[in-house]
């Protein structure tokens, strides 16, 4: 799995390559593969203004991700948001 450290988004209308959002808000702290998972580990604020391109996480969002698994293959995955947790 190749990770990228550049913040990207998908317009609900469209069925195409990832935009790159034009403001940066997130860290990437961890990414991996294994033979059952794929863990991303990413830090951010919870609202982070940008009402274009990312919306704001609350104790009970929903948020669609895109993962890219080599040059040919798209998952499509639900992520779920729980109470924040602080990561040192």
């Amino acid at each position: 799995m190749l990770f990228r450290d550049l913040d990207r988004h998908i317009q609900p209308d469209s069925d195409g390559e990832p935009m790159y959002d034009a403001s940066q808000d997130y860290t990437l702290l961890l990414g991996y593969e294994n033979t059952t998972h794929t863990v991303i580990r990413f830090k951010r604020n919870l609202d982070t203004c940008d009402m274009k391109d990312d919306f704001p996480i609350t104790q009970f969002s929903h948020v669609p991700c895109v993962l890219e698994s080599g040059a040919t293959t798209t998952r499509t995955q639900q992520a779920s948001t729980w109470r924040a947790q602080s990561y040192k």
